[in-house]
This record gives C-alpha cells, structure tokens and sequence, in this order.
C-alpha cells in the first residue's frame, strides 16, 4: 500500500507532463511561420481566432485548427490545395461548398509526410463537396465526419486516398449521397454509418483497397442503397450492415475481396421479421474471384455472404470463380452463403466454379425461410466432397424446385445436397423435384435471364407475337428519340411517341407528372428508372382533359439491356387500343392484348404502384414479373394479362373492380400470396 501511494503521484505528474504540449496546441493563437523559403511556396495562413470564412480562391497552408461558424458559408473554388499541417481539424457549423472539377480539382491534404486531422460536420451544417481530392487526413474521427444531428453532407466525384482511419464516418445527422467517388489505400473502413445516422445513397463509386470493410453499417435510418460501384481488394466484408435493412444493393461488381456482404442482426425474434422481400435487394451483382472473411467475429467469419436474422432477396447474381484458400481452411465455417434464422429469396443466379467449400448454401435456424428456385449450381470440388445445398434447420422445408444441379438424373441431384433423407433428424428437408435437366452452355450466364442470355424464350422488341401487343402500332410516327442519359426533374407533357434508344436512359425523379395526349406511348429499349415515394409518388396520365378523348397509349418495356424496377407509380387512363384503318375488316383488337404497361424483355420488379382505369389492361406482360403491394381497378381489360412462361410472383396485392378476368396466366409458374379480390368480373384466369 505504501508503494502505491508514493508512485500514484509520479504517473499522474509523467501523463500531465505528456499531455501539456498537444494541449498548448489545440488552444494556439499566434501565426506559425512559414515552413519554407522556396519562392513557389504555398503561404501559411494566420488563423489567430481559428475563424474560417470567405471564399477561398488560393492555395495555403493551415497550421491551426480551423472553424467555420454558424449561418457563415465558406466557399473553396476549383483549382485551390490545402495543406493542413499533423492533426490539424476543420470543423464545421456552418456551410461547406467545394467546388472542384474533373479538369481542376480542390485538393486537401496532409503535410508530406505526416496525417492531417478531420473535416468534422457538427450542428446543423451542410456540406456541398464536389471534385475533391482528400490525401494523407484522417487522424481521429476519420477523413471526413458527420457529427451533427441536423448536419447534411453530400459528397460527389471525391476520392479518398492513403488515409489513416476511416475515410468517412456518420456518427448522427444525414450523409444523403456519395456518387461517382473513389476510396482507395484506406486503412479502416471506408465508409462508415453509425446508429442514427441516416442511410446514404451510394452510386457508381470505387472502393480498392480498404483495409477493414467497404461499407460499414450498424443500425441507421432509412433505406441503404448501393449501386453501380465496385469493391475490390477489401479485408473484411465488402458491406456490412448490423441492421435488418431495408437495403438495396445491386449492380456492383465485387472482386479479390476477403467477403462479400454480410447482413446481422442483434435480436431475432419470429414476431420481429420483416417478411416485406421487395425492401431487401441483393440483386444484379458480379462476384468473382473473392476469398472469405477471416478475421471478422467468430459469428460471421468464413463465408463470402452471411445472413444472421435478415430478410433478402438474392437474384440474378453471378457468384463464380471464388476460392476458400488453404490458409482459410482452419476456419469452421466453410459455407460459401450461410443463412441462419434468415427469410430469403433466392432466384435466378449463377453459382459455379467456386472451391474450397463444403456447402454452398447452408441454411440453419429454427426461424429461417427459404425459397431457392431457378438457380445453377455447378461447383463439383475433387477436392472434398461437397454439396451445393445443406439444411441444418430441422424444423424447416425448403423449396429448392426448378434448379439446375449439375446432372440430369434424380441419383445424381440427391447426391448434391445433404438433407432430411441423408442424416434423419439432423436435418431438415430439401424439396428438389422437379429440377431442370439441363444448364446453359455459359456457366456465368443466367438461366433464360433476358439481360445475358441471346437465346432467352423472351421474344425481342421486334418479334411478331398475335397473342400480345407487338408495341408501337403499325405506322405510328416517332417524333422524339432519347439517345443519351435524360432526368425529368419536372412535370412532363408527352405529346408525340417517344422512344428511349438501347444504351440511353430516362429518369423520372419522384413527385413528377407525366401526361400524354391521346394514342402517345413511351417506348423503352434502354433503361427507365421511375422511383417514388409514398408521399411523391411518378404518375403517368392524360394531358387532355375532356370526357370524350381518347386514353393515352402504353409505356413499353421492350429491351434487353437491364432490368427494371418501379416504385410508387401510378398509371391511370392509359391503354389505348390502336383504331383500326377506315376499310379495315375482320374482329375488332381484344382489350386483354394491351395495356397501359406492356412488358416485353427485361426482369421487372413492380411495387407500391397503382393501375387504374386503363381502356384495355393494367399489365399486360412476357417478362419475368414480381408484384407486390400494388393496386389494379377497374382496368376495362383486366388488371394484369401474364402471358409467358417466365415466373411470376404476386404479393400483398389488390384488384378491385377489374372487367375480364383480375389475373390471366399462360404457361408460367406462378405464386400469389395475401391478395384481395373485390367487384371483379371473374376471379383467375389459367
């Protein structure tokens, strides 16, 4: 006791001594001077009161710790680089705008040789960065950090580049995009989002090289959206989200990342899942060529996409070509995608020429739900005998029909998934009949995916079909092309067919009204992406008025080029049926053949939308269709016309007061679930 009172003293007089100088730092008040006698240098800038205002249209060097104020707005022009001295801060309670450009970026970075500090958001600023370039920062909080409940940031054409810590960090407050960016050489996670902090909207950005994960989620607001952007070279999961969701993640490419994605959630309750499958996308993505997450918790390690507790859909994905190393083998788990407690879809990818694992899919979980139909499954290992599907929940069925397993005979399909029938009451049961007898000759093409595969049995925009509007009626005139990227951030009139060419697209931002004059259509071969809100939700309607016009025509979906999803559209008084000429004979066009959405190639995923009062059908359809949440009445047609034999699903749907019949289908497998039929004339047409 005698020795510790005697040296308790000496420590805390040694820390005080240590910390007394970053002290004296934080609070200096006197200019620094300059670092350098070159005639070129940057001039230091004299920050007595630590005050940041202005515009800022020279480069300069910051030694101090700078703040911008509240109400005060500071603006740093293109071409401008700031050199901020080790550990120096920028904090923000104002307003930020950076305006870079490809051509003269606004650079900010650290001193050779040593690692500037933060651009720190706090209260309720805004910071508008564009073209920026932010080199050597990152000691403390991260690069970039979002610390204010009511702050909002948005970051556009920014790289991030050897940065010590996490690049960007949300701690609160709102980070609303980070588009056409690029992270690379991070030494934690890129891009981090605290709980509370609200979900961003991540668009064709570039993640190479970070050291921890990509995207790094846990429990924020809103809707996590990642797109068109690439991850390569990471060391733990690509993203990460320690939330249910909702999430959208498609498009992306993933490569020579050490996991993919990873979805956990803390508590699982059967009365807390979400069973809503359409706000939970993982879907359209190329991973290849990635190893496993080995150094992540012992709950989530060893996979390359792990769902603990989470809903997801997972389609038209092509994993291929990913490898579990040797090194990696002495990890337990050795599934390729685990699913435990989890509600999945799983549709339509590719899984092929992946080694090292011992299972594929495995599912466990007394709470887990599975579908798995229309996938191929071609990853025979000669080194250990492994199984494409593993069921290790007990209590559980799992629908894995219409799969393509590698071989044609039943013998040989058992053979490739372990279940109820291998090991009793160690497992649960796999339902894998019927099952395709036969895979495409590409092992990275989907199966009778429209977006890849040339010789689909969906009939192009151009193919005669007598049974389905063949689209834009004979000698109908195209006054209007879109050949290139187009947004309609405004109310739109539509007075003469137009066509949006393949390799373009048209965006429909939410809250806009498009109307059409009479016998107008919208015919799409690239890509149309109308997205709205439940409280700004896209409407498609006439622009004339009188009681006696005709509807307005059809909008199209007639290429191959993507998919399409829409969301909170509503479609009324459309679906004009195609007058015949003056001496024309023979019956008049059925209603049921057109529509005022008339789908023809791509995948399309419809939700919350509204088809009401179309002259023929709400949907008429050769694609491969999901509905859910949606609203058909009184269609003179009938609410939706499906006739293909590509799948369709219908969820949580209403139809009401339809004429024909509510649904007709043709040759497809279909599921309808939780729907209501009201004042329709008949119930379903098969």
């Amino acid at each position: 006791f005698f020795e510790i009172v005697m040296v308790y003293p000496i420590l805390l007089k040694s820390i005080w001594l240590l910390v007394l100088p970053f002290i004296g730092a934080k609070h200096h008040s006197t200019p620094h001077p300059a670092t350098t006698s070159s005639p070129n240098a940057i001039p230091p800038v004299s920050m007595k009161e630590s005050i940041f205002t202005g515009d800022i249209t020279t480069s300069r060097l910051v030694l101090d710790n700078l703040h911008v104020p509240p109400k005060v707005t500071v603006r740093v022009h293109a071409g401008v680089t700031m050199t901020l001295g080790p550990k120096v801060n920028v904090t923000i309670e104002g307003y930020l705008i950076i305006e870079g450009t490809p051509k003269d970026p606004v650079i900010i970075q650290g001193q050779d040789g040593a690692i500037a500090g933060s651009f720190v958001f706090d209260g309720a600023s805004r910071g508008f960065l564009t073209g920026v370039q932010f080199r050597r920062l990152g000691f403390g909080r991260g690069a970039v950090a979002l610390t204010g409940a009511e702050a909002a940031i948005s970051l556009e054409q920014v790289t991030f580049t050897n940065i010590t810590g996490g690049a960007v960090a949300a701690y609160a407050g709102n980070l609303t995009k980070v588009h056409d960016s690029t992270f690379q050489d991070v030494s934690d996670s890129c891009l981090t989002v605290h709980p509370g902090a609200a979900a961003p909207t991540v668009h064709n950005t570039q993640f190479l090289g970070c050291q921890a994960h990509a995207v790094l989620a846990s429990r924020p607001k809103g809707t996590l959206t990642v797109t068109n952007s690439s991850f390569v070279g990471t060391g733990n999961y690509a993203i990460f989200l320690e939330s249910q969701g909702p999430y959208h993640i498609a498009h992306n490419v993933f490569h020579d990342s050490q996991g993919v994605f990873a979805c956990r959630r803390q508590i699982v309750a059967k009365a807390l899942q979400t069973e809503d499958l359409t706000t939970t996308i993982f879907a359209h993505n190329q991973v290849t060529g990635n190893g496993i997450d080995s150094t992540g918790d012992p709950w989530s390690r060893g996979n390359l996409l792990y769902l603990h507790g989470c809903t997801a859909t997972i389609a038209w994905n092509n994993i291929s070509a990913n490898a579990r190393t040797k090194a990696q083998k002495r990890i337990h788990a050795r599934s390729l995608v685990n699913l435990f407690d989890a509600q999945v879809q799983v549709e339509n990818n590719t899984f092929a020429a992946n080694v090292g694992f011992l299972y594929v899919i495995n599912i466990g979980g007394s709470l887990s739900s599975a579908t798995i139909q229309r996938n191929t499954f071609a990853n025979p290992d000669p080194s250990l005998r492994n199984f494409e599907l593993l069921n290790e929940a007990v209590d559980v069925w799992v629908d894995a029909r219409w799969n393509w397993w590698g071989c044609t005979d039943g013998d040989c399909v058992e053979k490739r998934i372990l279940d109820y029938g291998d090991g009793g009451e160690k497992y649960g049961v796999i339902e894998f009949t019927p099952f395709l007898t036969a895979g495409p000759p590409d092992p990275n093409r989907l199966v009778n995916d429209p977006l890849t595969d040339p010789n689909s049995d969906v009939e192009g925009p151009d193919s005669g079909d007598s049974d389905l509007a063949p689209g834009i009626p004979e000698g109908a005139a195209m006054t209007s092309v879109v050949t290139r990227d187009e947004t309609w951030a405004t109310d739109q009139t539509v007075a003469a067919n137009l066509w949006v060419k393949a390799g373009s697209r048209l965006r429909i931002a939410p809250g806009v009204v498009v109307r059409l004059l009479p016998d107008v259509y919208l015919h799409v071969e690239g890509q149309l992406e109308a997205e709205g809100t439940h409280r700004a939700p896209i409407r498609f309607t006439t622009a004339d008025t009188k009681a006696a016009s005709r509807p307005w025509g059809s909008i199209i979906l007639a290429g191959n080029a993507s998919s399409h999803i829409l969301r909170h559209v509503r479609f009324e008084g459309g679906g004009a049926i195609p007058l015949p000429a003056p001496a024309a004979a023979g019956p008049a066009p059925r209603l049921e053949a057109y529509g005022m959405l008339i789908l023809r190639g791509p995948a399309v995923m419809v939700e919350s939308c509204t088809f009401v009062g179309s002259a023929s059908s709400g949907i008429v359809s050769k694609s491969r269709l999901a509905i859910s949440r949606s609203e058909f009445i009184r269609n003179a047609g009938g609410g939706l016309g499906h006739r293909t034999d590509q799948p369709l699903s219908i969820q949580t749907s209403v139809f009401t007061d339809n004429q024909r019949f509510p649904i007709t289908v043709t040759k497809a497998e279909f599921t309808i679930s939780d729907c209501s039929f009201k004042g329709n004339t008949g119930a379903m047409c098969v």
